[in-house]
């Protein structure tokens, strides 16, 4: 009986370990600093070409399904700045953009480019798009090796600003609105009061250091 329970163990394991693993930022370079947005993918393929045009050469072909633990041998993070197979949501980091075209990163360890026709323009959200629509619906999370300052809460969108809080363990973080570099925030954390104000969710050199907290993640409340 105990060796049945255990095959049955190891076969749910590798079950469960064929299906596709979320994509979700952890660090602050997890977002590359050199994109300027980001293009959801609506269909589980895509054709890269060199330049915005459909005549030029293909640079990489990819497909993938739910089951999808790697695309040709790329890792799914260094593919998606986000995926969540379940919700059919992937997004990529894009560098460039045409009216019917973008340039979008397939392989974040090399920094691989290629461009992709859009089969809808509204599929492409530069970063403050992005955060002000997903960021004020589910709430913001602090990205690992985020520097302190980004802790610090202040009355308005400048590094002088006077402080008016700082995070402590937040337990939820409300956008309001994106500001440039800037997050209107309402907060509540450990310090049992409310907080609100501008904390920098970016740096100057497009480094990220909150992301929108789609889907629940560990170690995140």
């Amino acid at each position: 009986m105990k060796k049945r329970l255990i095959l049955l163990a190891a076969l749910l394991f590798l079950a469960g370990s064929a299906f596709a693993k979320d994509v979700i930022p952890a660090k602050v370079f997890d977002a590359d600093v050199n994109s300027f947005g980001v293009y959801q993918i609506s269909e589980r393929s895509m054709t890269l070409y060199a330049e915005p045009d459909i005549n030029s050469a293909i640079v990489k072909k990819l497909s993938w399904d739910e089951e999808t633990t790697d695309v040709e041998g790329l890792d799914l993070s260094n593919l998606f700045v986000l995926y969540l197979p379940d919700r059919n949501l992937a997004l990529l980091n894009v560098v460039d953009e045409t009216e019917d075209w973008v340039k979008v990163i397939y392989d974040e360890k090399t920094t691989a480019t290629g461009w992709l026709k859009k089969d809808d323009p509204y599929k492409f959200m530069p970063w403050g798009v992005f955060y002000n629509i997903y960021g004020r619906k589910y709430g913001l999370y602090q990205l690992k090796g985020a520097p302190e300052s980004c802790n610090s809460i202040r009355v308005s969108p400048d590094n002088l600003a006077q402080e008016v809080g700082v995070l402590n363990m937040p337990k939820k973080i409300i956008l309001n609105v994106i500001k440039g570099n800037w997050a209107l925030v309402s907060v509540a954390d450990m310090d049992k009061y409310p907080k609100t104000g501008f904390v920098r969710w970016r740096g100057d050199s497009g480094e990220k250091y909150y992301f929108p907290l789609i889907k629940k993640i560990v170690g995140v409340n």
